[in-house]
């Protein structure tokens, strides 16, 4: 089974978290419960998992450390 490419935002923050997972519904209740802001999830891409290392590499210049 391929893995599906997820992004997440916080709604306060408007932190963006993007990730793979086989199961983006509960990876999204996984980040939750270890944040105290409410998280959305904006989009799935089903079986595209593989897409996550360029997409990460392309926004590099933009990522802000917490």
């Amino acid at each position: 089974m391929k893995k599906d490419l997820y992004i997440i935002q916080s709604d306060i923050t408007g932190a963006i978290k993007i990730g793979i997972s086989k199961n983006p519904q509960n990876r999204l209740r996984q980040l939750q419960t270890g944040s105290p802001y409410k998280l959305k999830l904006l989009t799935i891409v089903n079986g595209r998992g593989d897409l996550e290392r360029s997409l990460q590499a392309s926004l590099k210049p933009y990522k802000k450390e917490c």
